[in-house]
């Protein structure tokens, strides 16, 4: 009998935790779970996510990423950031709900993804300020 396990894509995706917009995004995200396996880092909680970062294919250091600043997606050797980061989960993503029907409509272009991702992460940090939930 043949374990298809091991033919699975290991994923990784490294966000923040402590704010309600990313943990609402990403353990809301549905991936085909039959093709890969998608592992959810909150980067507050676990320390350990630039040892499981490595480095990218582009020589970059994990020092040149920020989850603070911008959600990080690891597919292979390739390490995207922030709006990429985005256009990338929406290529295999399950959508289903009108809410996750909107958001593949809004990162189904990796420029579109990018340009609007600033948007975004100005009415996250907002939000935070706002609400007090992360100063």
């Amino acid at each position: 009998m043949r374990n298809f396990t091991s033919d699975k894509e290991k994923l990784l995706l490294i966000y923040d935790g402590d704010c309600p917009v990313c943990r609402y995004y990403c353990e809301g995200l549905s991936v085909n779970s039959d093709a890969c396996n998608l592992e959810l880092m909150d980067f507050r909680r676990d320390g350990s996510w630039e040892n499981n970062l490595g480095r990218s294919s582009d020589n970059n250091s994990t020092s040149d990423y920020n989850p603070d600043r911008a959600i990080l997606f690891k597919r292979g050797a390739h390490v995207y950031q922030g709006g990429e980061a985005l256009h990338q989960l929406n290529k295999i993503s399950v959508h289903s709900g009108v809410l996750s029907r909107f958001f593949s409509l809004m990162f189904c272009r990796s420029g579109f993804s990018r340009a609007i991702y600033p948007a975004f992460r100005w009415v996250r940090d907002m939000w935070l300020k706002i609400t007090k939930i992360i100063k």
